[in-house]
């Protein structure tokens, strides 16, 4: 049923509680897990801010490094673990729109990915990335609660 699953990654340990879900799924529909990481475009976020661009840059290239040895490293467990990893770090303004043109291109069958959990109006003002792939995907999308450690 499901043949390429991809698990959204932002660095954070929250983010990596779809890793289990991902795995149970990938082992029983004998799936690939897709490793996505969506790079911020500093320059386009903060160019008519920034005083000094070679510091966005600077930042920029030092997360992308950190984030590129992360995935390498949960990819090579998933191998050691039989699965068939992929990595995908994608450049953009809009995470959500990132995540969604890549699912259409790389035919994705199936979304994993956590909630912070805002509510209110710090949901508002901050906006939230999984809601808006689960509003616009064309394509399951599995959401892991922050307070869901287990797989069930």
């Amino acid at each position: 049923m499901f043949k390429k699953i991809l698990v959204p990654l932002d660095g954070s340990a929250l983010a990596e509680l779809a890793l289990p879900y991902a795995r149970e799924i990938a082992k029983i529909n004998d799936a690939e897990i897709v490793l996505a990481y969506v790079e911020e475009d500093y320059t386009a976020r903060y160019y008519p801010y920034a005083m000094d661009m070679s510091i966005l840059m600077e930042v920029a290239e030092s997360t992308r490094a950190e984030m590129n040895n992360a995935l390498q490293k949960k990819a090579e467990l998933l191998m050691e673990a039989g699965f068939k990893p992929q990595i995908a770090i994608l450049k953009s303004r809009n995470p959500a729109e990132a995540i969604l043109e890549y699912v259409d291109q790389k035919n994705v069958d199936l979304i994993i990915i956590t909630t912070h959990g805002y509510t209110g109006m710090t949901r508002f003002f901050i906006g939230s990335v999984t809601d808006r792939i689960v509003n616009h995907s064309k394509i399951p999308v599995m959401v892991i609660r922050p307070e869901t450690t287990e797989v069930v």
